[in-house]
């Protein structure tokens, strides 16, 4: 079929877009969407753009300064992990400890909480605040994804 190139991609397509879980219309059934999945995405603040993802049972993250990248797990609306940046990703002063709060501003917009800390200290340093920008995208954090090694050692 000479059609099968284009036909074929098209279909895929509208496939996986409407396999999105349950319509809105209020048929009882459960969301298949993971707890949290509503605090992925691009944020904007303090220190600049960061994407964040649910990985398995984990939330990753990755952000423009310096190469860094967070790690930890969702409970509830509080994100507990640990962050690391380039040069090393190893040493207290490119390491540390991240706590986030999801919330939501009166506007409607998700909003972090965050605090951080460097080395094993509690995360109470210095403010790391952030708003989801729905819809947005930056193509080189997503593309930390695609290596894991990118992303803090637990």
């Amino acid at each position: 079929m000479k059609y099968t190139k284009k036909i074929l991609p098209a279909l895929l397509l509208s496939l996986a877009a409407g396999c999105g879980g349950a319509s809105a219309g209020g048929s009882g059934a459960a969301s298949s969407a993971p707890p949290g999945a509503e605090y992925m995405g691009l944020y904007r603040g303090d220190w600049g753009t960061m994407v964040l993802r649910q990985v398995g049972d984990e939330v990753w993250g990755a952000y423009a300064h310096d190469g860094g990248a967070v790690r930890g797990r969702l409970s509830g609306d509080v994100f507990s992990g640990v962050w690391c940046e380039d040069p090393t990703r190893t040493d207290d002063g490119d390491t540390g400890q991240v706590r986030f709060i999801f919330g939501t501003a009166p506007d409607g917009a998700i909003t972090i909480d965050g605090t951080w800390s460097y080395g094993s200290e509690a995360p109470n340093r210095d403010n790391w605040d952030l708003t989801l920008q729905p819809g947005e995208q930056d193509a080189a954090l997503e593309a930390a994804f695609a290596d894991p090694s990118h992303f803090c050692p637990e």
